[in-house]
């Protein structure tokens, strides 16, 4: 439509110009003589030593006359200054209302499809709708807006949502629903199936679908915001081991923990630090490739889960059903992919992979479905639906900059319950509408063997005691009590991790204490928290950092699951001995380097890993003092915690090395080096 105010406003923009032009004559004559003495200038200065600098100086002038609209209307009065010398003044008027114009941005003439101004009229001229049970029908939305994506957003986002889907099984489509709410599910849908994403058993899916170990690569990536090139390395580790699992070489347990160990690059220390806070990724829970086709409607619960585990859940779920025709709702997807400018640009590839991959359903016309109470202020995300449904919001949120979704939402405030402002490629409209019931869909049980692998374990565990001891019963064996796996922070505090746990809490909000007059013990605490990177001091406060963060949550979620265990410190060898009152020489020389397996090294190492991670943080911020002085210090600790030593500096524990004749002695320069 040709908006008559525009074409007015130019034509006066016009007129304007052409009259200044014709006022400002004899200054656009001094600014031509001006522009000819510069380029003389530059041409004298040129073949001066050392006047090369007034030459790119002049240079300089000219790119900006040339590049900007200020410049570009300058010279374009000057060109019409010279000529209207030989053409008279209605050349200078030309040129100048041209120039106002070019220098004067007015509104376009023509008006966009889904400009923002459609939505600055009253709602009683807007269209309205009655949808009733049916939002896709003629005169509300269409099937087309379904496929080609449908954004839901406000505080009735869930109900309308729920209405949404019912209307695509309606028309015979099945629904893949990975949210935080089971009402996202309506009832009389269907064959409904809901899982909760508490584990996953990749390794089944490794062996049974061709696209599961890309899809644990992109979606381990993502969630761990590792770099690009981690991703072909996870990819050509998990494939080798994958071969060598089918040819009997290693067990389904093991894979996952062996992927690291493949890895014959730096990163693969960090890689193994951060899949070992990864628990939820194994050989039990919840596998895809034996899900089965026996449902309408499948339900992926992300509800209360830690941020790492929610984004891997709805990025390898979301990857592993894409084989499935089905319409996917997706419920915070900002959880799932939140902006892009939060990443470094060498750990943007994963985000990238599982954008193209939701954005694909929008081409192949399965239907896309993007839910979120509060408005998505992502650019990316609103790209991909071009419908939105808003519902009733109490304001307009300061963040959301996206100037289409703001007049929206402003539109929908002063709508009336079970009506929504629905927004298309073409109009604006008021509908109401009638959401179903929800499904019931019963809480989650804990996650339990399958009977064969019950059965299975049973009877290896009677046939390997009977070969010890001649005689075993079943029973003994299913009253043996498992192993209880402590978390970090009871492996590396023990008995004082309920001390650790409570310094990290109070430092969730900032922590003052003075180390000089507090007790020995907690000041103790606070330099080892500090000193493994979980607290950080800022403004004489100190914080929790995200490693303590998360070491704080993992144990307090395990405490309330199995209650509260302790650690304690194994006694030396020597304490018999001193009970017994032996006498013993003062002059004692220590012991050659004991033989350390693997996981006792290992464990040695753990609680430094912390210092090794933030060594790497800080050089990828370009800090690279800190940086080298943090991996000074993680050197130090770790080769005291490898050799079991207890305080030095490098060149005493040098001296050290070489006294208790360990098999590969170094000098202080080579371990500096």
């Amino acid at each position: 439509m040709v908006e008559w105010r525009g074409i007015v406003l130019r034509l006066g923009l016009f007129v304007a110009g052409g009259l200044m032009a014709l006022a400002l004559k004899p200054f656009i004559m001094l600014a031509l003589i001006g522009l000819l003495i510069l380029a003389v200038a530059m041409m004298f200065f040129a073949f001066i030593p050392g006047g090369w600098i007034f030459s790119s100086l002049g240079g300089r002038i000219l790119s900006w006359a040339l590049f900007t609209r200020l410049g570009l209307a300058i010279l374009l009065a000057i060109l019409g200054f010279v000529g209207s010398l030989a053409l008279g003044d209605w050349m200078l008027f030309l040129a100048g209302g041209l120039g106002l114009m070019l220098l004067v941005r007015p509104p376009s003439i023509i008006s966009k499809t889904r400009s923002p101004r459609i939505l600055q009229q009253s709602q009683e001229k807007i269209e309205r709708v009655k949808a009733g049970d049916s939002l896709l029908k003629k005169g509300a939305l269409s099937i087309d807006s379904l496929e080609s994506g449908i954004i839901v957003t406000g505080e009735g986002a869930i109900d309308v949502a729920r209405a949404l889907v019912h209307e695509a099984r309606r028309l015979g489509r099945r629904v893949v629903i990975i949210g935080e709410s089971s009402l996202l599910v309506p009832r009389g849908c269907g064959r409904v199936k809901a899982s909760r994403a508490e584990a996953f058993d990749v390794v089944d899916d490794f062996l049974r679908s061709p696209v599961a170990v890309e899809a644990f690569a992109y979606a381990f990536a993502l969630a761990n915001k590792l770099e690009n090139d981690d991703i072909p390395l996870i990819l050509v580790a998990a494939r080798a081991l994958v071969r060598d699992l089918q040819a009997g070489n290693i067990s389904k347990d093991d894979l996952i923990r062996l992927i690291p160990d493949q890895i014959q690059d730096r990163r693969g220390n960090l890689i193994k630090s951060v899949l070992s806070l990864c628990s939820f990724i194994g050989s039990r829970g919840l596998s895809f490739a034996s899900l089965g086709d026996d449902w309408d409607v499948l339900y992926i619960s992300v509800r209360d889960l830690p941020q790492r585990q929610a984004v891997f859940a709805m990025a390898y779920s979301m990857y592993m059903l894409s084989r499935h025709n089905a319409v996917l709702v997706l419920h915070n997807p900002e959880k799932l992919l939140p902006d892009i400018n939060l990443l470094a640009y060498n750990a943007r590839e994963s985000w990238e992979r599982i954008f193209n991959a939701i954005a694909s359903r929008r081409g192949r016309g399965l239907g896309l479905i993007l839910v979120s109470r509060s408005p998505i202020a992502s650019p990316y995300l609103l790209r991909l639906c071009p419908t939105i449904l808003a519902t009733g919001m109490p304001e307009v949120p300061g963040r959301l900059d996206d100037e289409l979704m703001r007049q929206i939402v402003r539109a929908a405030r002063g709508i009336k319950p079970g009506e929504i402002v629905a927004s298309t490629t073409d109009k604006l409209m008021i509908a109401r509408y009638r959401a179903p019931e929800p499904a019931y869909i019963p809480p989650p049980k804990p996650m339990e063997k399958p009977v064969e692998a019950v059965q299975e374990a049973r009877a290896v565990a009677v046939a390997a005691a009977s070969e010890t001891s001649g005689s075993a019963s079943e029973e003994a064996v299913e009253e043996k009590p498992g192993k209880i796996e402590p978390t970090a922070l009871e492996r590396e505090f023990g008995e004082r991790v309920i001390d650790a746990a409570r310094i990290l809490q109070q430092a969730r909000s900032g922590l003052s204490i003075d180390l000089t007059s507090a007790k020995d013990l907690d000041a103790e605490l606070v330099k080892k928290l500090e000193e493994k990177g979980y607290l950080t001091q800022f403004g004489g406060l100190y914080y929790t950092s995200a490693t303590g963060l998360e070491l704080l949550n993992e144990y307090q979620r395990v405490v309330r699951e199995r209650g509260a265990i302790t650690i304690a410190k194994e006694r030396s060898s020597e304490a018999p001995r001193e009970a017994a009152g032996e006498p013993q020489s003062q002059e004692t020389t220590e012991a050659k380097q004991a033989i350390l397996d693997q996981e006792e090294a290992l464990d040695r190492f753990g609680e430094h890993v912390a210092a090794y991670y933030l060594a790497e943080s800080l050089f990828r911020q370009g800090k690279y003092a800190q940086s080298v002085l943090k991996s000074y210090e993680f050197m130090v600790n770790a080769l005291k915690a490898f050799y079991n030593i207890g305080k030095g500096h490098l060149d005493d524990i040098i001296e050290m090395l070489e006294a208790r004749g360990a098999e590969k002695p170094l000098t202080v320069n080579e371990a500096k080096d």
